[in-house]
């Protein structure tokens, strides 16, 4: 049996007559109260009045964090690990034929 999570916390707004939403990373449901979720979401919502899309923001302090292949395969496997049905090989794989030869070069290198 597969353990339940709390609920993701999601903020939807309207930027430049396009619907899109936000998941908040900062927590689940329950770590992360109603409260909390609100005063983030409402930090999101004072960004798209000020005309800036909060989730571009949050894609380019991503690019800013991943600089080799191995940040990006580490940056995948976080999310990944937990969908997929057998985590531990795509980890070996990487670990043993991609990371020796490509693992520290620049992302933009490759």
């Amino acid at each position: 049996n597969k353990e339940r999570t709390g609920g993701a916390w999601e903020v939807r707004y309207t930027i430049n007559k396009k619907r899109s939403f936000m998941t908040l990373t900062e927590g689940r449901f329950p770590e992360l109260s109603l409260a909390d979720a609100k005063l983030l979401a409402n930090n999101v919502l004072q960004m798209v009045k000020q005309g800036k899309d909060p989730l571009q923001k949050r894609i380019e302090n991503n690019k800013k964090t991943i600089i080799t292949v191995t940040d990006l395969f580490d940056n995948w496997y976080e999310g990944a690990s937990k969908k997929l049905k057998h985590p531990n090989v795509a980890l070996r794989y990487f670990t043993n034929d991609i990371k020796p030869e490509l693992g520290r070069l620049r992302i933009e290198d490759v």
